[in-house]
């Protein structure tokens, strides 16, 4: 993923620029997409994996906006016809012979997830009425465990009468998830009006300490910065090196004949040229608060010559 950004992204994206057109432009990330979820296929692991993978890929680039409007057609048209075929997945019969299971799996679904992440917003640090407002938000099963339970039934992790229950559940959540979102505020409302002055008290202090807890100084985001970078661009470097001598080296002085450690050199710099030109010369500065007085004293004492 590291080498694909550095060439795809920096050397294709920025030659072929004039030549990308709007059509030529969705092509393309169509294209690679597919791509991607025929790599991962093969591979052994699922088309939706390549195609996040691709995703996540395609919106680091320069033109992740622009791609974006391009897609949304063909996403509201995937989209559609993804929801009709999970729709048409449900069966009525198992919901009548399994209805009350159903309604209490759904049941415990909403409510446990509505409490675990309220919980976890607000010890988190966020406000009472913030975290509720997640909580019923963020109570619904995704439409990303279809897949999940697809893949268990394929992989007789989940049994075939247990499916159709887990869809009926999923979808049964999503329809429910927009009133619990537009409920949020009316909940917290009733739940505000029942607690006492002195709870109330407590729950914003101790919100703010949260909150001002989580702060992190300027040193430590200098600090932190260079040191992932540091480490994720060193430890590419060694692995490079590792695997230039434990394979590429013994094939190449069987293939080239006298000229096997010197072709072995080369290729090894020119895989890690990028990454020790990131490592040393293009180390960018974080993002600090202009004018900032501790944040200058730190870079200078530091001795990091990044301004």
């Amino acid at each position: 993923m590291v080498c694909w950004r550095y060439t795809f992204y920096s050397f294709t994206l920025k030659k072929a620029k004039n030549f990308l057109t709007d059509e030529i432009l969705l092509i393309v990330a169509i294209a690679m997409c597919f791509l991607m979820v025929y790599l991962s296929a093969q591979a052994g692991f699922s088309a939706a994996l390549g195609a996040f993978i691709m995703g996540s890929l395609l919106a680091e680039t320069t033109k992740a906006e622009r791609i974006e409007h391009l897609v949304i057609p063909v996403r509201d048209l995937f989209g559609a016809i993804f929801f009709v075929s999970v729709g048409m997945l449900i069966d009525l019969n198992v919901i009548k012979d399994h209805w009350l299971p159903i309604l209490l799996i759904t049941a415990a679904v909403i409510v446990g997830k509505s409490i675990v992440i309220t919980l976890g917003a607000f010890i988190s640090g966020n406000s009472l009425r913030t975290s509720i407002q997640t909580g019923m938000s963020l109570a619904l099963i995704g439409e990303f465990s279809f897949i999940i339970a697809s893949m268990g039934v394929k992989q007789k992790v989940v049994s075939e009468e247990l499916y159709p229950i887990i869809i009926t559940v999923s979808a049964l959540t999503i329809f429910i998830a927009p009133s619990l979102t537009l409920s949020s505020t009316r909940i917290y409302n009733w739940i505000a009006s029942k607690l006492s002055p002195k709870w109330e008290a407590r729950l914003n202090r101790y919100s703010s300490e949260a909150t001002a807890l989580r702060a992190v100084s300027d040193w430590n985001h200098v600090l932190k910065f260079f040191l992932i970078n540091t480490v994720v661009f060193s430890a590419v470097v060694i692995a490079l090196i590792i695997l230039n001598d434990s394979f590429m080296l013994p094939w190449l002085q069987e293939v080239a004949h006298g000229f096997g450690r010197a072709t072995s050199a080369v290729l090894a710099l020119s895989a890690m040229g990028p990454f020790l030109w990131a490592l040393i010369v293009k180390m960018k500065k974080p993002n600090l608060s202009p004018g900032s007085i501790p944040n200058k004293n730190i870079m200078v004492r530091s001795g990091s010559c990044v301004l």
